[in-house]
């Protein structure tokens, strides 16, 4: 896989082992439900922000809570 990236193919790889993929990738893209949910190239391609786009999104932007006709005393 390394020596056809570097003759410059392209080659899609899957994997699950986050130092695999950093070892083997220039440029990583997170497929979650058959959508695109992030891409990482350059400087973002490290083990931190692999697993924070893995991750995703825990609360979906579903509200966490809502407050509403709160009072209180003057």
């Amino acid at each position: 896989v390394l020596k056809l990236a570097s003759e410059g193919m392209s080659i899609t790889f899957i994997s699950s082992e986050t130092d695999e993929m950093l070892r083997t990738c220039s440029r990583l893209v997170v497929v979650r439900d058959g959508k695109v949910v992030g891409e990482l190239i350059g400087s973002k391609l490290n083990s931190a922000d692999v697993m924070k786009t893995i991750a995703g999104d825990k609360n979906n932007n579903k509200k966490v809570i809502e407050i509403t006709n709160v009072g209180g005393e003057n």
